[in-house]
């Protein structure tokens, strides 16, 4: 759902919680966190290069 539509805060909370993932930092930032781990074992499937470098 993160990659397609705006997430709440109160949201992810409630998901994070319901799901037994352990939140422990406070304020922004939250979201993308939660948004990362679906990737965290698959780094060449998150994220697609396309730009060349200088």
């Amino acid at each position: 759902m993160c990659r397609s539509a705006e997430l709440t805060y109160e949201f992810a909370m409630e998901y994070a919680e319901s799901n037994g993932v352990d939140i422990w930092m406070d304020g922004k930032g939250v979201i993308g966190a939660l948004a990362a781990l679906p990737w965290f074992a698959r780094p060449d499937d998150s994220v697609i290069m396309d730009a060349e470098l200088p």
